[in-house]
């Protein structure tokens, strides 16, 4: 459902935007998580430290995507509260079409690139065929994976981020009753696992796609034949100091793996396993900055488009950097 982020109180558009988006990044997190919980059920260390490994990997990759895909929701927010639907429509068109030939180009370079990842991780080698296995069929679910977080970051430029919350709570609970099929039931350790978060990727962005179509967000048709801008796409270039700070923190942590390989003579795939769970955990305390960043920039730039917009009593906001820090600093004492 579409949201007018350019009406009303900027900071009550704020939270109604961001606490969506962090709920989101929460059950996005929750995905390495519920797959290391129910291999460490089934399997033995072996499997999880393979699962703990590859989750690391494919979570960078998936902030790596997601920040690409902010670039999107500012655009849209952009040609939204300005009331150019035809530029929002572009937008979206040349978004699509570039993230799918990435997508598929990046997918082919991972999978050549299995084995070489694996060392590089640190991998112990009674848990390095798992990884492998692990990275293989996650690796090919990079394409669902960019597909879902375009599609959320279309709805979130409409000021919609519940729909994406939506998506990732249905993918979540497929995730986990897959993990308990294929490594509960079948046997399958870490490919089990991974299996089980492709194949809810998928299943999340079916249910995004389907939203779309029946609340006719865009003509699709239309908006994929929009003329393509690829070296000036504004949303690629938006975006692309979004991940930077969280993915120097994840590589400190892979820098944490070789350091507990150096540092430990044994019990290292234990280790590598703790040391994975750990990660996770607080993976979900960096959430709140991410997604109130998201909703900040998502309402600014529909702002910024648009003339003006009231925030509480009295007090305007204006479309220029120096007027938005005035009125988020008057907000903030609402």
């Amino acid at each position: 459902m579409e949201k007018d982020l350019t009406k009303g109180s900027v900071l009550q558009n704020i939270l109604y935007f961001s606490l969506p988006y962090l709920f989101a990044y929460f059950l996005q997190t929750l995905y390495g998580m519920a797959d290391l919980f129910i291999v460490g059920q089934f399997e033995g260390v072996a499997s999880t430290t393979a699962v703990s490994i590859g989750s690391q990997v494919m979570h960078m990759l998936t902030v790596m995507i997601v920040g690409l895909a902010m670039g999107t929701t500012v655009c849209i927010g952009r040609a939204v509260g300005a009331g150019d639907r035809r530029q929002a429509a572009a937008v979206t068109g040349n978004t699509v079409t570039l993230f799918l030939g990435l997508s598929l180009v990046l997918t082919a370079a991972l999978l050549a690139c299995v084995r070489p990842i694996v060392a590089v991780m640190s991998t112990p080698a009674e848990a390095a065929e798992g990884t492998a296995h692990y990275l293989t069929i996650c690796f090919l679910g990079i394409p669902c994976i960019t597909a879902y977080n375009i599609l959320s970051a279309i709805f979130r430029g409409l000021g919609d981020s519940r729909s994406p919350l939506a998506f990732i709570a249905v993918a979540c609970a497929a995730n986990i009753a897959l993990d308990y099929l294929f490594i509960g039931a079948w046997g399958l350790g870490p490919a089990g696992a991974a299996l089980g978060t492709t194949l809810s990727q998928v299943l999340s962005v079916v249910a995004a796609l389907a939203a779309m179509l029946a609340l006719q967000v865009f003509d699709l048709s239309g908006t994929l034949a929009q003329k393509r801008d690829w070296f000036a796409e504004p949303a690629l270039r938006t975006a692309a100091p979004a991940p930077t700070e969280e993915e120097m923190t994840l590589l400190e942590d892979c820098d944490a793996f070789y350091t507990l390989e150096v540092c430990t003579d044994r019990g290292l795939a234990v280790a590598l396993g703790r040391a994975g769970l750990a990660t996770n955990i607080s993976l979900l305390a960096r959430g709140d900055d991410s997604a109130l960043a998201a909703g900040i920039e998502t309402v600014r730039a529909a702002l910024e488009a648009g003339e003006s917009a009231p925030l509480g009593d009295g007090v305007a906001f204006y479309t220029t950097d120096e007027a938005f820090a005035d009125a988020a600093s008057a907000a903030s004492g609402l």
